[in-house]
């Protein structure tokens, strides 16, 4: 038999009146109180409940009672509370295994943007290194002045190409293509 699928809040509401019976009343109103609750009024609240209610016992995981009462009543079956239980763990862990790819996400973003920064630190690097080494070839009167600016450049760009490569292995590129 097919089970159907259902909202967990209702699925939290089911489980904290059983195992007792319960009417269709008694479960929409323990439905309407929790704070997850996707109804804001009783009576769509009271079509969604019995809705539910009844698919229940067409799968066979709810069983109405019969009793002299007015009210029909209603009790879960032990195997659909220990099913349910397992289903609500593996959702109660999902947001978990979500919020870790989220920040996984967020720091492999702040990763790539300070590769990024420092790529361009690198290329102004270069740019400036390239520049004094025009300057002291063309007017080599300037080359003493020029020299130590030249050097200091060029060690600027060394750390910075360093730092490149850490964050490439990091973000698993490979440092011979460009695959950005």
């Amino acid at each position: 038999m097919k089970h159907p699928k259902m909202k967990l809040t209702l699925i939290e509401a089911v489980k904290s009146l059983s195992p007792e019976a319960f009417t269709v009343g008694q479960l929409t109103d323990t439905y309407l109180n929790l704070p997850n609750c996707e109804h804001q009024t009783k009576k769509p609240a009271r079509q969604f409940v019995y809705r539910n209610i009844q698919r229940l016992i067409e799968s066979g995981d709810m069983k109405r009672l019969d009793n002299q009462s007015r009210w029909p009543r209603y009790k879960a079956v032990s195997q659909f509370l220990l099913k349910t239980k397992a289903a609500s763990n593996a959702a109660k862990a999902k947001p978990i295994e979500d919020t870790k790819d989220n920040a996984s996400m967020v720091s492999r973003e702040k990763l790539k943007e300070r590769l990024n920064q420092h790529k361009l630190d690198m290329l102004s690097a270069i740019g400036e290194a390239e520049e004094y080494n025009i300057i002291c070839n063309e007017l080599p009167s300037l080359r003493g002045d020029a020299q130590e600016l030249y050097n200091q450049a060029r060690d600027r760009c060394s750390k910075i190409l360093g730092r490149v490569k850490a964050l490439e292995s990091l973000l698993g590129f490979n440092c011979s293509t460009d695959e950005r």
